[in-house]
């Protein structure tokens, strides 16, 4: 009997639960994977202008099903782009995957536009969806988004960042966000339904970050069993590895004293990212990144207002799902 075609993977999000790790280490890497892209932190820093997609002729497939345009994909050019450029790499025996955190996160129709593009071009593919205690997530979406306020994601770039080093709280974000940025973030329950019912539940695999936080080399295992790949190279590949980590508590406190001071702000406004990476103790090497990494308290009334957005939700995927989001301590 004739060995079952590889099926392609779509990895998409949630973001902070280990995404850039995968997207560094094992998806680019792994002999049996033909990575699509999105290649993510400073190992690719030219990758920007393909939308993050590994090369021009997978552009031409990504790009019309989930950038610019989507409510008039031009499927037809991506399903020819799709076979010439995708389809013989399944032939080979290699699993194309996509990874692009933003699939899990976006306004509600993009969100389901994006995804039917991907159902009518991919097919029935895979699906991987990593979730996370949601109060954890957002403290670590704000450490996050902190650095993309002061970095633009230009690491590695010599031209100036033309914007000054910007530091504001925990309480000020989710504030100023409550209505923007971070609803997304919380409705991964309906991102769940939205997926299993174009792609069948069945396709669906969802892990919890905090089993990768206990036992990191029986996530990557469960992971490369359900891609179809090996696990014992996927184990190599990436166990023990790290990158994205967050700020420490000497670089915050740097950050927050440059910022309180109108002389030294002033001064690093136009400082390109080698030099802020410098400045704030983030280069390779430095002793600020061997601190202990921050922490921040998030506000009692914020912190309820998080449980209480998720909260059925997260009932759901116990009752429905059978997901052990009740033995992690998610609210219910």
């Amino acid at each position: 009997m004739a060995s079952e075609e590889p099926r392609p993977c779509l990895h998409i999000g949630l973001p902070k639960t280990a995404t850039t790790w995968l997207q560094t280490f094992l998806f680019p890497d792994h002999d049996q994977i033909f990575y699509l892209g999105s290649y993510s932190g400073p190992r690719f820093p030219r990758r920007s202008g393909l939308d993050h997609c590994r090369n021009e002729e997978i552009r031409q497939v990504i790009r019309p099903l989930v950038y610019e345009g989507i409510e008039d994909a031009g499927l037809a050019s991506s399903r020819r782009a799709f076979a010439a450029h995708v389809r013989p790499a399944i032939e080979r025996g290699l699993v194309p995957l996509y990874s692009l955190e933003s699939l899990s996160i976006d306004a509600p129709v993009r969100r389901r536009l994006r995804a039917e593009n991907l159902r009518a071009v991919f097919g029935k593919a895979r699906i991987v969806v990593v979730l996370r205690r949601p109060v954890d997530l957002i403290e670590s979406s704000y450490f996050q988004i902190l650095r993309r306020e002061n970095f633009r994601g230009l690491y590695g770039r010599l031209w100036p960042i033309h914007s000054p080093l910007r530091y504001f709280g925990v309480d000020e974000w989710i504030t100023e966000e409550r209505d923007r940025e971070i609803p997304p973030h919380l409705e991964y329950a309906e991102v769940l339904d939205l997926y299993a019912d174009l792609f069948g539940r069945e396709n669906l695999h969802v892990f919890l970050y905090e089993e990768l936080s206990a036992d990191p080399e029986r996530y990557l295992r469960r992971l490369c069993d359900v891609i179809g790949i090996d696990a014992d190279q996927g184990v190599r590949l990436a166990l023990g590895r790290r990158v994205n980590e967050r700020w420490t508590v000497p670089q915050i406190e740097r950050l927050r004293r440059i910022t309180a001071s109108v002389s030294l702000s002033r001064l690093f406004a136009r400082s390109n990212a080698i030099l802020r990476l410098r400045i704030l103790g983030m280069n390779r090497g430095h002793p600020f990144t061997r601190a202990p990494r921050a922490t921040v308290e998030i506000a009692p009334h914020w912190r309820r207002w998080i449980e209480d957005r998720t909260r059925e939700g997260n009932r759901r995927l116990a009752r429905d799902w059978h997901l052990p989001v009740v033995e992690h301590s998610y609210p219910t």
